[in-house]
């Protein structure tokens, strides 16, 4: 299997799992429901990780690749920067709540 692929499915995993969490947690009432949370929580893990990935390449950012441990969590063998992902899940699904919560519904 191609590696791009698989590291596209970790992802939608991770951000369907982290959505989940995120509306257990917070006990909001999203607009669509948790399937919309979840929907909402992968399109942010696969946009968000893409967009926050270009900015933790900066050359100022670059040195948290020499710390122990915080290495495995921007450079590893699927090549996801999951600090990346896990920041663009959480600001999709924030902004999405905040959405939410003025939403008229009848």
């Amino acid at each position: 299997m191609n590696n791009t692929i698989f590291s596209t499915i970790i992802v939608v995993i991770f951000g369907i799992v982290a959505s989940f969490v995120y509306t257990k947690v917070t006990k909001k009432d999203f607009f669509g429901g948790i399937k919309m949370a979840m929907v909402v929580g992968v399109f942010g893990g696969v946009l968000g990780g893409f967009i926050f990935d270009l900015i933790f390449k900066l050359p100022l950012l670059q040195k948290l690749v020499d710390i122990p441990y915080f290495n495995i969590l921007l450079v590893n063998q699927f090549d996801i920067n999951f600090i990346s992902v896990g920041l663009g899940i959480w600001l999709f699904l924030w902004l999405y709540g905040y959405v939410s919560e003025y939403t008229e519904r009848s």
